[in-house]
């Protein structure tokens, strides 16, 4: 009876929609945590957090045309997937040091519950992205334009991570915080490693793509080159 009762009560994405994540994070975080069978809300995480990463690489590709475009939104939904997986013993290792109360396995869907709202956010976004992308020819201005929209998303995703202290996955929310930015350099360093987005002429890049480059250089360099046309 009570796995009955269970089953049929509604997750907070099911009962109020994208709300239910962005407005109630640690009401989904605390089912997360303590759901005995939480895959069905593990795969409408991951398909907000890789579908709104991959609508707003899309989104940017289309600076170039569609095939860019379509390019861009596997590239997009990579960099998060890759990036976070990387990370993911630096996360167990962060939270223990805050005093995590779950498992590696639940731990990992957790934090995905952020990378879900930033999902959310960028698909928002994405409209936005593509009126710039094709009403300006400023591929500076462009590149300025994406990183300055991923940083609203950000700030306004990473509300969420307050949740796992609230529905108490940890003691101590500052381990994690200290990891998503740790998450964040690793995210950048892949766009590095995935290079050229804003392209069509991929194969003038080839030897580019095959260098090794800091994100930070690989940045400047496409400002400098940006600038220079």
């Amino acid at each position: 009876m009570n796995e009955q009762t269970e089953d049929k009560t509604p997750s907070p994405i099911e009962a109020k929609g994208i709300s239910g994540i962005l407005g109630n994070s640690d009401e989904f975080i605390r089912r997360l945590c303590t759901a005995s069978n939480p895959w069905r809300e593990a795969g409408l995480l991951s398909l907000l957090a890789l579908g709104g990463t991959a609508v707003y690489g899309f989104a940017a590709g289309w600076f170039v045309d569609w095939k860019v475009a379509l390019l861009d939104a596997v590239k997009a939904g990579g960099i998060v997937l890759f990036s976070y997986l990387l990370c993911l013993p630096t996360l167990y290792v962060f939270a223990s040091l805050g005093g995590c109360r779950v498992g590696f396995g639940r731990l990992a869907l957790v934090g995905f519950v952020t990378m879900s709202a930033i999902g959310c956010i960028l698909a928002a976004l994405a409209p936005v992205l593509w009126l710039f992308a094709v009403s300006t020819e400023s591929m500076a201005l462009f590149v300025l334009l994406i990183f300055v929209l991923v940083l609203v998303a950000v700030i306004l995703g990473t509300r969420t991570l307050s949740g796992l202290v609230k529905a108490q996955a940890v003691n101590s929310g500052s381990g994690i915080s200290a990891w998503f930015i740790i998450f964040l350099f690793v995210a950048m360093q892949m766009i590095t490693v995935v290079r050229p987005m804003l392209t069509a002429d991929a194969k003038s890049k080839l030897e580019q793509s095959q260098s090794k480059c800091f994100f930070l250089k690989h940045f400047v360099d496409t400002m400098e080159e940006s600038l220079c046309r």
